[in-house]
């Protein structure tokens, strides 16, 4: 799946996993014994992704971007060039961060548009 922007307020997963395709990985599938049956990928923890995952503010939860880097497993892939990638997204966030929160010891980045949603939500 394709996304046009990250500000979108509907996409049906609730983690995005971003492959930067100059680093070879081939997603493993396999499907849950739920009644459901529904498909995941066995071997996130050793690939070259970044996950984003947004914020829903009408049920308090923090997105997150994450990077798996201390695996389960043994990587095929350069983490330390993947790493670089890595730090060059998280300042890139936090340069177009709308608005900043200290919590419990961290630093929560807002897109403009989620900012503009916290902030008229949290006003007396």
């Amino acid at each position: 799946m394709y996304l046009d922007s990250f500000n979108s307020t509907f996409y049906p997963y609730s983690n995005i996993y971003i492959h930067f395709k100059a680093f070879e990985w081939l997603p493993e599938y396999a499907q849950t014994s739920t009644k459901e049956k529904l498909y995941y990928i066995t071997n996130k923890s050793i690939a070259p992704i970044i996950e984003f995952t947004k914020s829903n503010l009408a049920e308090k939860t923090n997105g997150r971007l994450y990077w798996s880097k201390y695996f389960s497993g043994n990587p095929e892939y350069n983490i330390l060039e993947f790493g670089i990638i890595y730090d060059e997204v998280v300042k890139w966030v936090k340069k177009n961060a709308g608005g900043i929160i200290k919590e419990q010891g961290s630093n929560l980045y807002y897109f403009k548009d989620a900012w503009d949603k916290y902030q008229s939500q949290n006003r007396p």
